[in-house]
């Protein structure tokens, strides 16, 4: 159990990470997976607590949750703050072949609340409410691996193309 939520995430930033351990990049990527956030944001809060760094630097912070029931090819996501990252946030799926059906939605911040909560522009990401969240039915067997794959294109092309937007 837990295998959508909130492994998928998980499994994609693991990906992400992989992906990105070679490619040169104008700016520092942190991959992160937080604790505790149903229980009051305890990793998250910790983090931009104790950053060692300027906050006000931090371009955006990608929060990536439920990400293995895609449906119809829909993409829910949430943004905060930052027209411009929604403008990148389009334009990376008008390029790709493999187009998601974008939904702004207000499914909910999540850890990305921390994030907007100190003048940081967040996205947040999910392929929406799953029935079998929090119950014995959330097993790798339900899991949409192909969609996943969709999913973690997009947000590689995502990435590249904030990167390279000047700040």
């Amino acid at each position: 159990p837990g295998a959508n939520d909130n492994s998928s995430g998980v499994a994609i930033l693991l990906a992400l990470a992989d992906k990105f351990k070679n490619l040169k990049v104008n700016n520092t990527i942190i991959f992160i997976a937080f604790d505790g956030e149903e229980r009051g944001l305890y990793g998250s809060k910790y983090f931009i607590d104790t950053y060692p760094s300027d906050k006000t630097k931090i371009k955006i912070m990608l929060n990536l949750d439920m990400l293995g029931s895609l449906t119809g090819d829909s993409l829910f996501y949430t943004e905060t703050m930052n027209k411009d990252i929604i403008k990148f946030f389009s334009s990376t799926n008008l390029e790709s072949s493999k187009r998601l059906l974008l939904i702004n939605s207000n499914l909910g911040l999540s850890d990305s609340y921390t994030f907007s909560s100190h003048n940081i522009p967040t996205i947040y990401l999910s392929t929406g409410n799953d029935s079998n969240q929090h119950t014995i039915k959330d097993t790798e067997d339900r899991i949409n691996y192909s969609g996943m794959e969709k999913i973690l294109g997009f947000i590689v092309k995502l990435i590249l193309e904030i990167d390279q937007k000047e700040n």
